[in-house]
């Protein structure tokens, strides 16, 4: 996407909603590019705050902090979740017509929302942070012809939605649980929802993931059965998986699915071999970012 492209218009948006001055968001971006997940990482540490676990500081710090955003922005330009969100891209123009009502929940920046907007569905954007918010309100007015609806939680409506989006969220939450049973309530029914969430992500590039959540690794009855989610689809380490609402009929596992489910369960006893795939996939990150970590740098 052509804001994803424009480095100067990144650090302009930041800059303006977070009232840093140019120089300071240059900086503290590049560095991002660098080292993927320092920025979070750096201000956890400032606060006092203690990683992996959740708190009534941790909390608010997802609310006020504009950490997310620089990490946000660094991950959104990375090539797993352009691959991913290209994908949701396809499967939705090939599983129905558009435009669908679309939910993405928890989309940082807003760019999940715009992608989908741009296609041409109806999407209402939920995000909890204060200075992503602001970014995707800038963002919406700048590029969607049809900007999304920036919701709160409470406005979301039960069975409203035709799909719903929940990119990299539940392994932040206290009650994956809880945020499922949410997001299903508000998809009508035969509505499909959207996941990616490494719980087994417990590592110092991540240090807002919840060591509490490592037990959800792979566990699709637990998670998503009791609120009649069936998966139907899914893509390599299930980035992403995707889950149709069934208000009736029996509870369908497809052979897809069946690999992920084995490797992310062994996560909760041995999470090693999916360490070192992350390490490896974040020198990739590393390795495709570098061009735009030296277009921050030139600024």
């Amino acid at each position: 996407m052509a804001p994803l492209r424009s480095t100067a218009y990144l650090v302009e948006c930041i800059a303006e909603v977070t009232g840093q001055p140019i120089e300071v968001v240059t900086r503290r971006l590049a560095l991002e590019h660098r080292s993927p997940g320092s920025t979070v990482a750096a201000a956890i540490a400032e606060l006092g705050l203690e990683p992996h676990h959740w708190s009534d500081g941790l909390a608010e710090f997802y609310v006020n902090s504009d950490a997310f955003l620089y990490e946000s922005v660094t991950w959104n330009r990375g090539p797993f979740k352009r691959d991913m969100r290209a994908w949701i891209g396809r499967w939705l123009a090939a599983h129905g017509q558009c435009p669908r009502r679309v939910l993405v929940w928890g989309d940082g920046p807003g760019f999940d929302s715009l992608y989908l907007a741009l296609a041409g569905h109806q999407v209402t954007y939920v995000e909890p942070g204060h200075f992503s918010r602001q970014f995707a309100r800038r963002l919406f007015a700048s590029w969607a012809a049809s900007a999304p609806l920036v919701a709160g939680e409470e406005d979301i409506k039960p069975a409203s939605y035709d799909a719903a989006l929940c990119l990299d969220v539940l392994e932040h939450v206290p009650s994956p649980p809880a945020t499922i049973a949410r997001l299903a309530a508000s998809l009508a029914d035969g509505g499909c929802l959207f996941v990616h969430s490494p719980f087994y992500s417990i590592c110092g590039t991540s240090s807002t993931h919840l060591a509490a959540n490592v037990r959800l690794s792979g566990a699709l009855e637990r998670l998503y059965r009791p609120h009649g989610l069936s998966p139907v689809d899914a893509r390599l380490f299930w980035n992403p998986l995707v889950l149709e609402k069934r208000c009736c009929g029996p509870w369908s596992r497809p052979v897809r699915t069946l690999p992920g489910q084995l490797i992310f369960s062994a996560a909760r006893v041995w999470r090693a071999p999916h360490l070192l795939a992350e390490r490896l996939s974040l020198l990739l990150t590393r390795r495709s970012l570098i061009r735009w970590g030296k277009a921050v740098s030139a600024r």
